[in-house]
């Protein structure tokens, strides 16, 4: 079909890519369709009650203006409860100040790359990375640079290696992008050496790190692994925070802590976006924090969540002997290799047919990578679900495999 205003679109706009995971929510609209494919928070993880109780007090509270235009910065006792969530949970001490609300982390992202990133500068990121941060990525005409991964996350001897050549040809990077804590896709976890590492060699080549911790606080061995953004001494750098995984994705509700010039910059960015992020969500996640909800929501999220990842463990022992997967310690996601299979794109295609739907793993990968991958959603799904779409995702591997 031929694109008339093809001529008259921006370079940028040319060079963006629609999300595979985005665009499967059409497909997974079907009822039959068992979905393994978005991030969705289970249904029963939300805090519906709690919630509803909340808005009625915030509204017999605050009147209309919880319906009104807020700040672009946030809600002021937000900030403030943000920076205290922070403390409580990681004991990362942040001034209010230094936080802006914004409409999920999605966006956080987006304004930071606004405001640095220009085309053809080099951003470095993990080897797989996450594909809302790739398609942002590619919006601003980034060269993008991916470092492979080991068992402690992004591989530091292979990160230097690669800045220490970028720089020696004239290419310095304008940030390294990475999610230490339950990594999407893999669901590793970077150890402590090697988050000093990391801080370590941003602070050698004067580089900024962007932090992106959406599931951070979903760990279910309840240890408390601190974010990088507590190493950070020198400004550089930027923590992204969501409440999408913890509390509700519809609140479209995140945050950006970091050095106040950088705040103040995606505060005049974020003018230009949405104004504000939406006033009534921000009352009711602040009042969510601030009696306390938060933390039972966390401990109720991890529980549920935790079952459902045994489950398709247990599963995909049981019915695909021949997969290899990272079991994480938290978050929504299974990183499964499947031996045997050379192209899980393909497989997607026949597995549509099953009523059946994962993300392929070369989605994750900016170049080359992830055929024999693909990322499975347990958090999403029913236990019931788990089960019958485990098994058609293995008689599909089984009729590729005879064929």
């Amino acid at each position: 079909m031929i694109d008339y205003y093809k001529p008259i679109y921006s370079a940028s706009s040319l060079n963006m890519k629609s999300s595979v995971i985005r665009d499967m929510f059409r497909l997974t609209s079907d009822p039959e369709m068992i979905s393994f494919a978005g991030g969705l928070p289970g249904a029963e993880a939300f805090p519906v009650n709690e919630l509803q109780e909340i808005i009625n007090k915030a509204i017999l509270r605050n009147g209309s203006s919880v319906f009104q235009y807020g700040t672009t910065e946030g809600y002021s006792p937000l900030r403030e409860s943000i920076s205290q969530l922070m403390d409580n949970v990681y004991g990362l001490s942040t001034n209010p100040e230094n936080v802006l609300v914004t409409s999920g982390s999605q966006q956080a992202l987006y304004l930071l790359c606004k405001i640095l990133v220009n085309p053809g500068d080099v951003v470095i990121t993990e080897n797989p990375t996450y594909v809302g941060a790739l398609s942002t990525f590619r919006s601003f005409m980034a060269d993008i640079h991916a470092v492979d991964m080991n068992e402690q996350g992004m591989d530091t001897p292979a990160l230097e290696q690669r800045i220490g050549e970028l720089v020696r040809s004239g290419k310095k990077p304008r940030l390294i992008y990475t999610i230490p804590s339950i990594h999407n896709p893999t669901g590793l976890t970077m150890g402590i050496i090697q988050r000093h590492m990391l801080y370590d060699l941003a602070s050698k080549y004067d580089l900024l790190i962007v932090e992106d911790d959406p599931y951070g606080m979903i760990r279910y061995d309840g240890l408390k692994i601190p974010p990088v953004k507590k190493l950070d001494i020198e400004g550089r750098v930027v923590y992204l925070g969501s409440f999408s995984k913890t509390v509700s994705p519809g609140l479209r509700t995140g945050w950006i802590a970091g050095q106040k010039d950088i705040i103040r910059r995606c505060v005049i960015a974020k003018q230009g976006e949405d104004t504000c992020s939406g006033t009534l969500s921000q009352f009711i996640i602040n009042d969510f924090i601030t009696d306390g909800s938060i933390y039972s929501q966390i401990e109720r999220v991890k529980k549920i969540y935790s079952k459902k990842r045994d489950l398709m463990k247990d599963c995909i022992d049981k019915m695909i002997p021949s997969a290899s997967y990272t079991l994480p310690q938290g978050g929504l996601f299974l990183w499964v290799t499947l031996g045997g299979i050379t192209d899980t794109s393909l497989l997607l295609k026949k597995s549509l047919d099953k009523k059946v739907a994962f993300v392929p793993g070369e989605a994750f990968y900016p170049g080359y990578g992830g055929q024999s991958s693909l990322r499975l959603n347990f958090s999403y799904p029913d236990c019931n679900e788990i089960e019958a779409g485990i098994k058609r995702i293995a008689v599909v591997i089984n009729e590729a495999n005879d064929h």
